[in-house]
């Protein structure tokens, strides 16, 4: 016999999540690289050279000296939604 939560579980479907901007943004430069046949390495580049030039800074050096990902910089300054505006200005058809 099943545990009343496993029954629970099994039963009812799972809700799926909004994505967050970083799936967006990864689905875009995704898509991108793929729709166009050029190398992945080569669409974030375009972009994270985009932010850097629009932000007035090198994050991405920034964000090797906290040894971060340049993602994961940007996140951490809350910019994620900048980030996201700016891909899909470069990045959707």
């Amino acid at each position: 016999m099943r545990s009343t939560a496993t029954k629970i579980h099994s039963e009812c479907p799972a809700v799926p999540r909004e994505p967050s901007d970083r799936d967006k943004i990864n689905q875009l430069v995704r898509d991108y690289s793929r729709n166009h046949r050029i190398a992945y390495a080569l669409a974030w580049n375009a972009l994270y050279k985009t932010v850097s030039q629009r932000l007035g800074e090198s994050f991405t050096y920034k964000a090797s000296m906290h040894k971060m990902q340049p993602l994961d910089y940007l996140e951490s300054r809350g910019l994620m939604g900048y980030v996201l505006a700016v891909a899909v200005e470069l990045f959707e058809e």
